[in-house]
């Protein structure tokens, strides 16, 4: 089960805007409001996580977010922040109605062929912008799965596992076998 105070990340900044430290950000969802709701969001690096107050989020021109962050005041404090993930608690956000989900509530997940033979295991979520992609880890190695019909035939997180079809026409990466 979903822990409430469990970090979502929704967005990532994708670079610097002017010179005043607004930045960009893409949105996991692009038709997600969830940052209209929130006063502070927590600001995840590889190397950081800290929270920050969100001073103003609007559409940026050509699509995206334009996001003015607490204590982010020059270009130079916005570069330092391209790639950080933009997390909220789970808390904060709606409950996902039927036949929905969180990225984060498929990780882990088992993939099964439509037979019901184990593929392997969800590891992430990649997002691109032009498709999702489930990141799973079988016993042939990494593949990523976009997340169409085509591909992916049913999600059952409530159930611990992902349906999938025909995977033989996607590419296998890096022959490391599941632990």
């Amino acid at each position: 089960m979903p822990v409430p105070d469990e970090l979502v990340p929704i967005a990532v900044v994708t670079r610097p805007h002017g010179l005043r430290g607004e930045v960009r950000a893409r949105l996991h969802n692009p038709g997600s409001v969830a940052l209209s709701d929130v006063e502070r969001v927590v600001l995840r690096t590889a190397t950081d996580e800290r929270e920050v107050r969100l001073v103003r989020a609007g559409p940026a021109p050509g699509g995206g977010l334009l996001l003015v962050l607490e204590g982010v005041a020059t270009r130079e404090g916005a570069e330092a922040l391209r790639g950080a993930e933009l997390c909220v608690p789970r808390a904060a956000l709606p409950h996902p109605g039927a036949g929905e989900w969180y990225h984060l509530d498929l990780v882990g997940l088992e993939v099964r062929s439509e037979d019901g033979a184990r593929v392997g295991t969800v590891d992430a979520v990649q997002p691109y912008p032009s498709v999702d992609c489930l990141v799973v880890r079988g016993d042939d190695g990494v593949r990523e799965v976009p997340m169409l019909d085509r591909w992916v035939l049913a999600v059952d997180a409530a159930g611990g596992h992902v349906t999938v079809g025909d995977l033989s026409d996607l590419p296998v990466q890096g022959r490391e076998p599941e632990p």
